[in-house]
């Protein structure tokens, strides 16, 4: 498990006042319908087949936009569903790919951050997706070293980063990887404008044989960093908490916002649910080990994460998925006011992780039990 270098940021964190819904008063229940008006994939079909969608959404057109990092290729769907337009593929030419971290959308118009370039390709996607402009990201800080990472992009056009640093990997037992969030310049040259720091990811070093250095591995039910760019705001919080930050990037001021819903007990079945698949797909004595020592009690969490991401909503919205009770489960959505007041709540189908908020409708991704990826979009009623 590769991680960026440690990084090391002194920085005073002044919060305005908090922003807390009224738990006495219910939110509004907004909906999404009960079928999805388009369904891409999941036929066995060559021309939709996806084996990770980082991206989709719906053009002004109709037509539906999927960014598929497995093949390195953006594919464009007809408002019936068919193929009809593809631009990309692996390699390191313009218009090539080798790893899409990050898609964003604005209007027509998608922008592709590929972490192994360390560039970011727009692309015009229209009824002939063409080229608009390649940019290698030169923004340099000591102490982030390579692990930057593009994560969003503001509406004055700078754009939005991560750095993760490294664990210690001679302190045994649960803790948590430091991470960090910033700015660089639209023209991605310069200095990085830290404006985050919180813990990250949630790993687990563990004793391996005669080896002075532990072995690392996720945690299960992990906690980490969250962050998003929507509109003229940056969002972010630890996952484990149940409160997060907006930041006016134009003024800096700093508001924290508390959600409806505490972090909910972690419930034993669905520890035993995850163990049991965790071991099932264990390969060797190895990793039946390794999943024992992840799923032991003291290296677990008593909670589940308050939340598990946030997603950049119409207008400068922000959605907060939270954690659902298992696979079966439907998830949950708070909605987020550009201002930060929570607003109201959506439900979603287990399985579906929505990827695109507009006025009346979402797009998003739905991974069935063998983890078959498709698309989705479903009307969405306010």
């Amino acid at each position: 498990m590769r991680l960026p270098p440690i990084v090391l940021i002194g920085l005073n964190l002044v919060l305005s006042s908090c922003t807390k819904a009224d738990t006495d008063t219910a939110l509004r229940e907004w909906k999404i319908g009960a079928a999805p008006t388009l369904t891409i994939g999941g036929d066995g079909s060559p021309q939709t087949e996806f084996t990770r969608v980082t991206g989709a959404w719906r053009l002004s057109n109709g037509a539906t936009a999927v960014v598929d990092a497995g093949s390195n290729v953006i594919r464009m769907f007809a408002a019936s569903g068919a193929l009809a337009q593809r631009f990309g593929r692996s390699g390191d030419g313009p218009g090539e790919f080798r790893n899409m971290v990050w898609t964003g959308r604005f209007g027509d118009t998608a922008v592709v951050y590929d972490g192994a370039l360390r560039r970011i390709t727009t692309i015009l996607l229209t009824d002939h997706p063409r080229l608009l402009a390649t940019l290698l990201i030169t923004a340099n800080d000591d102490r982030a070293g390579d692990g930057v990472s593009i994560v969003g992009r503001l509406a004055d056009g700078r754009w939005l980063v991560r750095a993760m640093g490294r664990p210690d990997p001679n302190r045994f037992g649960v803790q948590r990887v430091p991470g960090f969030a910033g700015l660089i310049r639209s023209t991605g040259t310069g200095s990085i404008q830290w404006v985050a720091e919180a813990p990250d990811l949630s790993i687990v070093v563990s004793a391996t044989g005669n080896q002075k250095l532990g072995t690392v591995e996720i945690t299960a039910f992990p906690a980490s960093l969250a962050t998003a760019a929507s509109g003229s705001a940056i969002w972010f919080g630890d996952t484990a908490a149940d409160t997060i930050v907006r930041v006016d990037a134009a003024t800096g001021t700093r508001q924290k916002v508390t959600l409806p819903d505490p972090p909910a007990a972690l419930p034993r079945e669905l520890i035993d649910a995850a163990r049991a698949r965790a071991l099932a797909e264990a390969r060797d004595q190895a990793e039946r080990e390794r999943v024992a020592t992840t799923y032991s009690a003291p290296n677990l969490p008593t909670h589940l994460p308050a939340f598990e991401a946030l997603v950049p909503g119409a207008g400068g919205e922000v959605w907060v998925e939270t954690p659902a009770g298992g696979r079966a489960t439907e998830k949950r959505y708070v909605v987020l006011s550009p201002s930060g007041s929570p607003i109201a709540r959506v439900s979603v189908a287990a399985g579906f992780r929505v990827t695109e908020v507009g006025r009346d409708h979402v797009v998003g991704v739905y991974r069935d039990d063998d983890g078959i990826e498709s698309v989705r979009v479903y009307a969405l009623t306010r």
